[in-house]
């Protein structure tokens, strides 16, 4: 998973992302290594949005602590002796959501959380998975979070499945392992209880969309995927929705549509109504990672997995197209104490503890007083800009 490639995007669009009828308390994320690093990022940054989320191969929120050094040696196989204790991630989430830059903590009290650690995962090793698990226990009731902790003895790195894939002690390749069990319908039974066992999904149900139009990065890819089941194409069922993040080295430049269509979660939603949403980052990022350590920051601390986070807003932003929410266009003027309060800005505490301001998605810095008023403009979804005038 550590090679990097680039490779250009198709010439041709593909069509927008539509809107489906989505019960807005059924909403829930999963993932594999930086995917799921990702899915952890999301479940905390939106825990009044997200009610659930599966992780495999991946430790606490902010692990990396906005250090590369520390991503790729204490969060993953090297230097775990020195993952700071519980109470350290504990502490800086409660800061994030103290300044409002994440949600109130509280809200992932009942959430629903499943983990999973391969006993031969030699690249996300099992403590890094236990320091997740202590980290959920801090805000999580005990009773909704599963482990797997080396259940599969013989399993690797890699998205497990019941009949696809590698054989479930291979590093690499695609990333996807046939262990004779299936992860995907296992994390959502937990996250969504009591399901319809899995049907055939339809080839053609597994839709690529335009992903540009959303993202304010160029980390993400151009285009995304999407399962639609038939029942909410129609518009016959209210449905949930599942976001499924890929590991590195596993978006569409490098492997297609196989994660999407191979990991396991689309016959489940096909038989329960569940549109899972596969976003896609570009093959100009870090080995094709989610960003997890802060590659998208420019400077703002630990942004990259708060609500202003490029990628965070972007994916944010998909989640409220296919679930209807209504689109907004704001433009106005307000103190910038009243922008941060409505998620149109962000604080960070700075020297001598003065808080400032800076504009959520663009990361504009707009000062340091809570009362001076600035006229922000939402030039797309999540992503805010200073603008001297409104139309």
């Amino acid at each position: 998973m550590l090679t990097l490639m680039v490779t250009s995007s198709p010439a041709h669009a593909a069509p927008p992302l539509q809107s489906y009828k989505i019960d807005p308390d059924q909403i829930s994320v999963s993932g594999l290594s930086s995917g799921g690093y990702m899915a952890v990022q999301m479940q905390v940054a939106y825990a009044s949005r997200i009610m659930g989320a599966g992780v495999l191969a991946a430790g606490p929120y902010l692990c990396a602590d906005g250090n590369v050094l520390y991503a790729t040696t204490r969060c993953l196989n090297s230097g775990v002796s020195f993952l700071p204790s519980p109470d350290y991630f504990q502490e800086l989430t409660e800061e994030l959501s103290d300044a409002g830059r994440i949600d109130p903590t509280a809200d992932m009290a009942g959430d629903r959380v499943w983990l999973f650690s391969g006993g031969a995962d030699d690249v996300v090793l099992t403590p890094v998975v236990d320091r997740l698990r202590a980290f959920y226990e801090s805000f999580v009731d005990a009773g909704n979070v599963v482990y797997l902790r080396g259940q599969i003895p013989e399993a690797q790195h890699a998205m497990i499945t019941d009949d696809y894939g590698k054989p479930c002690g291979f590093e690499g390749g695609a990333y996807i392992n046939d262990c004779d069990f299936d992860a995907a319908g296992a994390l959502l039974k937990h996250i969504y209880g009591a399901l319809q066992p899995p049907v055939e999904a339809p080839a053609a149900h597994l839709k690529l969309f335009d992903q540009s139009v959303f993202s304010g990065t160029d980390s993400l890819a151009a285009e995304g995927f999407i399962y639609v089941p038939s029942d909410c194409e129609s518009g016959n069922a209210l449905c949930r929705l599942h976001v499924a993040f890929h590991g590195c080295r596993q978006n569409r430049n490098v492997l297609g549509d196989e994660y999407a269509r191979h990991a396991g979660y689309n016959e489940w939603a096909e038989a329960n109504d569940v549109v899972v949403l596969y976003p896609q980052t570009e093959s100009a990022t870090v080995n094709e990672c989610w960003d997890w350590w802060g590659y998208t920051d420019a400077g703002v601390e630990y942004n990259y997995a708060t609500r202003s986070g490029l990628q965070m807003a972007a994916v944010r932003a998909l989640i409220g197209r296919v679930a209807g929410e209504p689109q907004s266009s704001y433009c106005g003027a307000d103190s910038n104490a009243a922008h941060a309060a409505a998620g149109r800005a962000y604080t960070q505490i700075g020297w001598w503890f003065w808080t400032y301001y800076y504009a959520s998605g663009s990361d504009y810095y707009l000062g340091a007083l809570g009362s001076t008023s600035t006229m922000l403009k939402e030039r797309r979804p999540g992503y805010w800009e200073p603008v001297l005038s409104c139309p």
